[in-house]
């Protein structure tokens, strides 16, 4: 026999499904006053949330929730396209001061090792990654947030 009381979790488990718990823990339960009366409570309370009538709105709740959906869909992303022409046209600037002080560019790095660059070149690339993977979670969290399911 089990030496302890069953927990919450195993007494919920058998009120739902008796199958769910060990054989162990269904000798204790027939030989223990205490967690029959905790089964007994349990069986009361989900027998009370089972017959509770369904809540009634005033309104149409999903009329309400649909026409602000579909509200926010009609309306225009014009602050995504102010970040997206932002972003362009900084690349664009880079893209040209590279490609018209590409003689300069090349005389700054003559004299420095080849090692040295590939040092700093995957440090770059290893912060950008490190980056786009945190931008990457912190999307997926928010809209895990949003989620609805």
């Amino acid at each position: 026999m089990k030496e302890l009381h069953l927990s919450e979790t195993e007494i919920q488990a058998y009120v739902l499904n008796s199958s769910a718990i060990g054989e162990e823990s269904r000798f204790h339960i027939q030989h223990c006053g205490i967690c029959k009366e905790e089964i007994a409570r349990y069986k009361a309370v989900f027998s009370t949330i089972e017959n509770q009538a369904l809540p009634k709105f005033e309104f149409n709740l999903e009329k309400m929730v649909m026409s602000q959906i579909m509200a926010a869909e009609k309306s225009p992303a014009k602050k995504g396209v102010l970040v997206y022409l932002i972003t362009f046209l900084a690349i664009l600037g880079i893209g040209f001061t590279i490609y018209y002080a590409r003689e300069y560019f090349m005389d700054l790095f003559w004299g420095t090792p080849q090692i040295s660059i590939m040092i700093i070149t995957v440090a770059a690339s290893g912060l950008i990654i490190f980056q786009a993977v945190d931008y990457f979670r912190k999307f997926r969290r928010k809209l895990n947030q949003l989620s609805f399911n």
